[in-house]
């Protein structure tokens, strides 16, 4: 699992079809290579909802990106990786505080697989503004909802 969670948070996220060989290897092993007992939907949630408590790794995978976002944001780390990142793509200081619609298209502009699938996590994590003092506080570049 260590192995698997370094290539997960070092690497691009996987395609489809090799998530599902990561699935299939996960259940084999719990049902001893025969047919799932319990649906895969029931199985990843809390022994008190039925389930195992077992990784959803596409959500896992998720969640290891994210991570990703508070070590760019940490003002105190300065490491090689990060003042690489900064020379290639610029700072992002305001980029977290976009709406969803706008993080995706500029993690697309990025052209790196590995950071535009941090984006797109975030993204998917993040929620719009929901109200005005939320729509005031995003930054007025790469905003799709601001167009002059």
């Amino acid at each position: 699992m260590p192995k698997l969670v370094h290539l997960l948070s070092s690497l691009p996220s996987p395609d489809n079809n090799s998530f599902r060989q990561i699935e299939t290897l996960f259940y084999s092993f719990i049902w001893n290579n025969k047919r799932d007992k319990i649906a895969r939907k029931t199985i990843i949630n809390t022994v008190e909802n039925g389930g195992l408590k077992m990784i959803d790794i596409r959500t896992f995978d998720k969640a290891l990106k994210i991570s990703w976002v508070k070590k760019i944001c940490d003002k105190n780390l300065q490491a090689d990786w990060k003042k690489l990142r900064n020379f290639m793509f610029g700072p992002w200081n305001d980029v977290w505080l976009l709406n969803k619609k706008s993080i995706k298209q500029y993690a697309v502009s990025l052209g790196n697989p590995f950071w535009t699938d941090v984006l797109k996590s975030w993204a998917e994590y993040t929620s719009d503004p929901s109200n005005a003092i939320d729509f005031l506080k995003q930054p007025l570049w790469n905003n799709l909802n601001i167009t002059i």
